[in-house]
């Protein structure tokens, strides 16, 4: 019997993540004055915003069975998923700048020499410099627009594979 609740959970877990990765939506990214923010697609920011309450929980639990050595991994858990859900890209007439929680990585538009699409990650698009690289991810909305945004701004014309 325990061999079923093994099966169901794993196909479960699939399904669930098949979900997520193929889920359309609005894709549209949010105007701040001129600039143009993109944020996380709806099903990722789901899934990252249900890792903070697993961990949250977990964290109560821990508490609550006074066993101070777990509560590493549950704090570990949550700030992997608040760092995961607040990430977005943001387009500005002078360049493009990625954040994340405790980081924040900015290229201005004369400084990007090529635009690549990458098989790996999902189709990740690398914006390179002389002396940098910015990678942006499949998680974020709308990257087609997002893509032709950038190539309409600097001029250039992607290379490598088309985004999935």
């Amino acid at each position: 019997m325990e061999i079923w609740g093994a099966v169901a959970t794993t196909a479960l877990i699939a399904f669930a993540v098949r979900h997520v990765l193929s889920a359309k939506g609005q894709e549209l990214p949010k105007f701040a004055g001129e600039a143009q923010v993109y944020g996380l697609k709806w099903p990722l920011r789901v899934v990252g915003f249900a890792g903070l309450a697993l961990s949250i929980g977990m964290f109560i639990w821990s508490y609550a069975e006074h066993d101070i050595s777990l509560l590493v991994i549950p704090v570990l858990f949550a700030a992997a998923s608040i760092q995961f859900v607040s990430a977005s890209v943001c387009i500005t007439k002078s360049g493009i700048t990625k954040k994340v929680l405790w980081r924040s990585s900015k290229l201005e538009w004369p400084e990007v020499t090529s635009i690549n699409v990458t098989k790996r990650d999902g189709g990740a698009i690398v914006l390179k410099s002389a002396s940098r690289k910015l990678i942006i991810d499949m998680r974020f909305a709308a990257r087609e627009r997002l893509l032709q945004e950038i190539e309409n701004r600097t001029g250039l014309q992607r290379t490598g594979d088309k985004l999935p």
